[in-house]
């Protein structure tokens, strides 16, 4: 399931992608029509994860990540507002090493910030 639709802009510490799936019938994360802010910790942690493989962060040998812990989470809605065009999802790395890579995120729907937190993606072990 990719819920991104590109990357406007990444550099070694961070990343800004974009997405318009929150409004998108099909997307799995809706709930009665609407897309919960919390379902946005997975817009965060694909975005962290594109980061981590543009950077060549190797997770153990190139294995799928997964999210290892998510803490300090902010919902500053329920939902997003059915009226957002657009997700900006800006992720920046804080600590990352071959077992896995901390993240620090913020989700913004057309420049209002919807959630924030720190996740940790984590690689399965050999």
């Amino acid at each position: 399931m990719c819920l991104l639709d590109g990357v406007r802009a990444w550099q070694q510490d961070g990343i800004e992608c974009v997405s318009n799936s929150h409004g998108e019938r099909g997307n799995p994360l809706r709930v009665d029509g609407q897309l919960p802010c919390v379902a946005l910790v997975e817009y965060a942690a694909q975005a962290a994860a594109v980061h981590a493989g543009l950077c060549g962060t190797d997770l153990h040998g190139g294995a799928a990540a997964f999210v290892g812990a998510v803490k300090s989470l902010q919902l500053h809605r329920a939902q997003v507002p059915a009226d957002c065009v657009q997700l900006a999802v800006h992720a920046h790395c804080v600590l990352q090493s071959a077992a896995g890579a901390i993240y620090e995120f913020e989700v913004l729907g057309d420049g209002l910030c919807l959630a924030t937190g720190r996740l940790v993606l984590a690689a399965p072990a050999a």
